[in-house]
């Protein structure tokens, strides 16, 4: 599981969510219902084990099973596409309330076998990006790189 280093400052919400108070990162926006929402792409490859039981049973809703998991966290499917790549693929996007919930639902994908060669990125919106970028050009003259 690819996960890069946490740098983003996290504080805890007055509201409660499903599971409990939601942490979430300072460059989250409130989303349509109120809530924050931080976006996720998990991608990965079916398992050969996988692709036999899909291949059993073809017309198998996986969209169904993705999105009992990520909903029994506190999230939302936002959408899921096949790909083939390096194999048949799969890329789930969903919001979750509480950013520890998304490397938890990856894990139990993975640790059930379904897929492999799995990552999970934070997707960003542009209202956020603008924000890093703000923030980024503030923190610009504190730095020295190697060399330097």
């Amino acid at each position: 599981m690819a996960i890069g280093r946490p740098f983003l400052l996290h504080f805890s919400t007055k509201s409660p969510s499903a599971l409990g108070d939601a942490r979430v990162n300072a460059f989250s926006f409130p989303d349509k219902d109120g809530g924050i929402a931080m976006h996720f792409c998990l991608s990965g490859e079916y398992t050969p084990r996988a692709i036999n039981n899909i291949l059993e049973n073809p017309s198998t809703n996986r969209l169904e099973a993705a999105k009992k998991l990520i909903e029994a966290g506190g999230g939302k499917l936002i959408s899921m596409y096949s790909m083939a790549t390096d194999g048949p693929s799969v890329m789930v996007i969903f919001d979750v309330p509480d950013p520890t919930v998304a490397p938890a639902i990856t894990g139990i994908v993975v640790a059930a076998g379904a897929i492999q060669n799995v990552k999970l990125v934070r997707l960003f919106t542009q209202d956020e990006i603008k924000v890093v970028r703000q923030h980024a050009a503030k923190l610009k003259a504190a730095y020295s790189p190697p060399g330097s």
